[in-house]
């Protein structure tokens, strides 16, 4: 069933959050937490720690003749034997290498030189054939597949063409194309910019962790020694030589934490190798999936409990998680963040919104500071209450309410008019309707709501009825003066004020004989047609306030002694609510 105030009021709440969430997703933070996410899906979905790249680090234990031809002959050849499946070297020495790529005819290798004059991998000569930049939170991520410092067409870069030679693709079979780069009949989805995002493994999360961590490099040296044992770990890889010397490191902050640059590009290597291949969609293409969340909340958070609300934005929390990650298996990235605060901030705004709608209601049936006492966490509406002296008046309808003439719309219409301005008076003298049923209106006053001169105000909110009643039954057409005669009796005495009935149905009540006094006073009010009947105890209450005439004692139901009654006829004070 639709409600639609409530839900356009839950779908202007769900746009609204919807609209400064999209506004703030560009925020470095809000991209920082959106790649941090990334990161944990990446590490929820990571593969096996059987890793197809091995760094090897060309440090200075190779000898004294360092990376030479020689040297790197006898590695490279070791490595071969080895069933190594491929060599990518980050840094080949500079003497030899034709020599180098005669004897390795048929094995798959790759290279890249550093500048001239540098010494290790210095930053402005990143030796990796690749372009990385951080992201917003410093973390590499993004490693562009083409050459660096070419202009023109793209061009492979080193990382591409060890992988074609590893998959036996000739280099012409390299193609960049809108939206990834095509390596024979592989497919590697990019962005515009042709950067694939890396993954880096579990086991890096340090770069001086033992040498048989996954992505920390193994000495070189430990390879030229006959038979060694380093080299059955390396088989069916792809080994990375680098130059690792110490003094002069290139450190790079990655998603796995620090790491030499060298590792990035194993990092590049291994995504190429065994995936999995990322892409991210626009912007525009990312709102959606928060866009539908906040309209199926706005259409169903109106027509739950609050249990059920609940219930269903974890279930669509849940499922927008599982979504998210199925689509990350399958190379989509997904905003993760953006749309699970959607949820919350609509949930929560909704429920704000239904808590100040349901005090309003609340305040609509119980007095102001009632309600609020109800609506405190641990008291509610406890059965019982405390004694009090208040002051009771009961008030007829009008006459003309009374008759048969008029269909039970139109009565009822008419109805609510009467009470209506009656209930403004009341409240502006401090008073509460207790009851709207039947002919007569029961008020109190002096609770729950405090007041000291509460039988005056019990006295003047009934000759101010009175008197609104008369234009209000002309403008009905009901010229008849006796047919817009209100009567009222009014007492004054202890009551017991609070809430009666039972746990599963209470209302609040003003229980003493004080309430049968003045309901008596009414009955006798409309049979000897005195406008407003008051009693003696009202009228010591009233501290002179109240101007009236004494009548003769009446002897009332439930009363062993006449009782003192006076005709109202002014009060002098002022509403307390004007």
């Amino acid at each position: 069933m639709i409600r639609t105030r409530e839900h356009g009021w839950a779908l202007a709440l769900a746009l609204a959050w919807w609209l400064l969430l999209q506004l703030l997703s560009g925020n470095p933070r809000v991209e920082a937490l959106e790649l941090g996410f990334f990161d944990l899906r990446s590490a929820l979905l990571e593969r096996p720690t059987d890793l197809r790249i091995r760094p090897v680090g060309l440090d200075e234990e190779l000898g004294s003749d360092g990376w030479s031809a020689p040297t790197a002959r006898r590695l490279l050849g070791l490595l071969a034997g080895g069933g190594v499946r491929g060599v990518y070297v980050m840094d080949p020495p500079a003497s030899g290498w034709a020599a180098l790529e005669g004897a390795l005819v048929g094995f798959p290798v790759a290279a890249v030189r550093a500048e001239p004059g540098t010494r290790g991998l210095p930053s402005q000569a990143i030796p990796t054939g690749s372009l990385f930049k951080p992201e917003v939170d410093g973390v590499v991520r993004r490693i562009r597949l083409t050459a660096p410092g070419l202009a023109g067409p793209p061009r492979p870069g080193p990382s591409l063409l060890l992988l074609a030679a590893l998959k036996e693709v000739p280099v012409s079979a390299i193609r960049f194309k809108p939206g990834g780069v095509e390596v024979g009949s592989d497919w590697i989805p990019t962005d515009s910019l042709y950067r694939v995002w890396v993954h880096f493994p579990g086991g890096s999360l340090a770069a001086r962790e033992a040498s048989n961590s996954p992505l920390h490099p193994i000495p070189a040296a430990r390879f030229l020694k006959p038979q060694a044992p380093v080299l059955r770990r390396l088989e069916g890889c792809v080994a990375l030589l680098g130059n690792f010397a110490d003094e002069a490191r290139d450190e790079v902050l990655t998603g796995a934490g620090t790491l030499r640059a060298v590792q990035v590009e194993s990092a590049l290597l291994d995504t190429l190798l065994s995936g999995p291949f990322v892409r991210r969609p626009p912007q525009v293409a990312q709102a959606v999936l928060p866009l539908l969340l906040a309209g199926t909340l706005a259409c169903f958070l109106p027509l739950l409990r609050p249990m059920g609300q609940a219930f269903l934005v974890l279930g669509l929390a849940a499922g927008s998680s599982l979504l998210n990650l199925l689509a990350f298996r399958h190379g989509w990235w997904l905003d993760l963040f953006v749309p699970q605060v959607t949820l919350a901030a609509v949930l929560l705004s909704t429920c704000a919104v239904q808590f100040l709608r349901s005090r309003r209601l609340v305040t609509q049936f119980l007095a102001p500071e009632l309600a609020r006492e109800v609506l405190v966490p641990g008291r509610g509406a406890t059965l019982g209450g405390q004694q009090r002296v208040c002051t009771v008046m009961f008030f007829s309808l009008p006459g003309c309410l009374k008759q048969e003439t008029w269909d039970p719309e139109m009565l009822l219409d008419r109805r609510n008019q009467f009470t209506s301005r009656a209930t403004d008076i009341i409240q502006a003298w401090g008073g509460r309707v207790m009851d709207f049923q039947g002919d007569a209106q029961m008020v109190l006053f002096g609770a729950p709501r405090e007041l000291p001169e509460h039988a005056a105000a019990a006295t003047g909110a009934a000759l101010e009825i009175l008197e609104a009643a008369r234009p209000l039954v002309r403008g009905w057409g009901v010229e008849d003066p006796a047919s817009a005669s209100v009567h009222a009796g009014v007492c004054t005495g202890p009551l017991a004020v609070g809430f009666v009935g039972s746990e599963q149905h209470k209302e609040f009540a003003a229980i003493g004989d004080t309430t049968n006094v003045a309901a008596r006073l009414y009955a006798a009010a409309l049979k000897m047609k005195v406008p407003v009947l008051v009693s003696e105890t009202t009228m010591s209450a009233g501290s002179g306030a109240i101007q009236a005439d004494p009548l003769p004692p009446l002897t009332l139901k439930g009363k062993s002694q006449p009782v003192q009654v006076f005709r109202a006829r002014e009060v002098h004070l002022e509403a307390p609510g004007r």
